[in-house]
């Protein structure tokens, strides 16, 4: 008796890591965003782990948007954008989102931009897409909070940085008096751009920045989007292999025929259902072994 209770508790304990190991994990979360003075563009690098997840997405307020939502989805070492279609089906299924993208307008007033993923695989997505009026000015200064990282409340980032740029320029201490900016995070500038990190990854990222007042004239203004400003290219080739970006494969797709790199890539789980199997080999030989005396 006291032998069967252990082992349901085991088998429990078990399938409660499994259900947890289900849910999509993002393991890294990069935002690059480049300040034009109409409008921003931004890039969002995401490693994730999907789990049995077969789909994601980026949302902010539609009082922010571009007059057309325009958004790119790649992954990292493949040079073909996804297919976008006209809307974002939830319902659809897995094989019908796999390399597609689209948008959703949710009753409260928010775009959802949607991409497809492989469900057990980790891989590393390049999400572009960009807003305006997203600045505004006081008496002093020209300022930026607006909430780049805003993620849902049940899948935080593990780690997590927040990147400035200025379109055509770099931006210096005259431009930007890092004595008078806040963040949940080391700021620093660092050959022009500023860069936003927090010592561990959450759901959200809370700062302001208050540039030179002037310097992003005619707060807000109306302007058009490039397209082209949208590439993996903002990142040079020294930061794609960063630690940062490299740590773990984030290539690495892993499915249930590839029992190694699903091993690796849940440790726990593989460890805990290890344990189980060899228990109750060790029980059927114990009970097989009665059955025989």
């Amino acid at each position: 008796m006291m032998i069967t209770k252990r082992l349901l508790l085991f088998l429990l304990l078990t399938a409660t890591t499994l259900a947890a190991q289900a849910q999509p994990t993002l393991h890294r979360l990069i935002v690059d965003a480049t300040l034009y003075d109409n409008y921003i563009t931004i890039v969002e690098v995401r490693d994730v782990a999907a789990g049995n997840a077969d789909e994601m997405y980026v949302s902010y307020n539609a009082q922010v948007a571009l007059s057309k939502v325009i958004m790119k989805v790649s992954e990292r070492g493949d040079n073909n954008d996804y297919e976008q279609v006209d809307k974002w089906n939830t319902a659809l299924p897995s094989a019908e989102k796999a390399r597609h993208c689209g948008y959703t307008l949710t009753h409260d007033g928010r775009i959802e931009l949607h991409w497809g993923m492989i469900p057990q695989s980790r891989k590393q997505y390049f999400v572009s897409y960009g807003i305006r009026n997203a600045m505004y000015a006081t008496a002093d200064a020209d300022v930026l909070d607006y909430p780049f990282i805003n993620l849902p409340d049940d899948m935080p980032a593990e780690k997590m940085e927040l990147r400035i740029h200025l379109s055509g320029r770099k931006i210096t201490t005259d431009m930007l008096n890092l004595d008078d900016c806040v963040a949940d995070g080391k700021l620093t500038i660092e050959d022009g751009t500023l860069y936003i990190r927090p010592e561990k990854g959450n759901t959200r990222l809370n700062y302001q920045l208050k540039f030179k007042k002037g310097l992003f004239p005619n707060l807000p203004a109306q302007g058009s989007f490039a397209t082209s400003d949208l590439q993996q290219g903002s990142f040079t080739p020294s930061e794609l292999q960063s630690p940062m970006m490299l740590e773990k494969t984030p290539k690495t797709e892993l499915g249930f025929y590839n029992l190694w790199n699903l091993c690796l890539e849940y440790p726990i789980t593989a460890i805990l259902i290890f344990f189980a199997a060899l228990y109750l080999l060790f029980l059927l030989i114990k009970y097989a072994y009665m059955f025989i005396s």
